[in-house]
């Protein structure tokens, strides 16, 4: 049988780095604006973009946001504030955002056993953000699709149902498309060039 000993060791060497480059408020406006020109090349009306704790990194190279561990929207009409829509948790967490949004409080996107009873209803927060009938809706997850994949591949979304089928209901179905390219494309998507800082 093993001997089991107790050694006391040093404490490890403090790696803090003092010169840590951050992103801006003027690189988020920066992204903001390559976000509405795709939106305009591809006529829509508005962006939703969704995170949660592993799907987090559209919504953060957006806004310097990440939802920690809730869910979150930021929606991104054409011109105007963006909405981001955040549970209680995120709600104190909001101030990590480096892009000028507006903070709604959506309780649903909280952890179950929170308090859940001071928001509205989606369909009304996503209505108060200017979404209607006709309007033309590009929805974020985590992956775009091919014909490949799916017979009609830009109707087919990873975003959590209950809030694309919230949307859909608001704009009319043909009206909510996946924009997950705009990020992710290998060629053309926003998140494949990178800055000196991002770097």
């Amino acid at each position: 049988m093993k001997k089991i000993r107790i050694v006391e060791i040093e404490l490890p060497e403090d790696k803090t780095i003092d010169n840590y480059v951050e992103i801006t408020a003027l690189q988020y406006q920066d992204r903001l604006n390559l976000v509405r020109n795709a939106m305009e090349e591809r006529e829509l009306d508005f962006l939703v973009i969704y995170g949660d704790r592993e799907h987090f990194a559209n919504l953060h190279y957006v806004t310097g946001y990440d939802p920690r561990f809730e869910e979150s929207i930021l929606v991104i009409p054409k011109r105007g504030t963006p909405y981001l829509l955040v549970g209680n948790e995120g709600l104190g967490y909001k101030d990590v955002a480096k892009l000028p949004v507006e903070i709604v409080l959506f309780q649903t996107f909280s952890l179950m056993g929170q308090p859940r009873d001071k928001s509205d209803s989606l369909e009304s927060v996503l209505k108060d953000t200017g979404i209607e009938k006709g309007s033309k809706i590009g929805l974020v997850g985590t992956k775009y699709f091919r014909e490949k994949e799916f017979s009609s591949p830009q109707y087919s979304i990873d975003v959590p149902s209950f809030i694309t089928d919230v949307v859909r209901s608001l704009a009319g179905y043909e009206n909510v498309v996946n924009q997950t390219d705009i990020f992710m494309h290998p060629e053309r998507g926003l998140r494949t060039f990178l800055s000196a800082e991002d770097i």
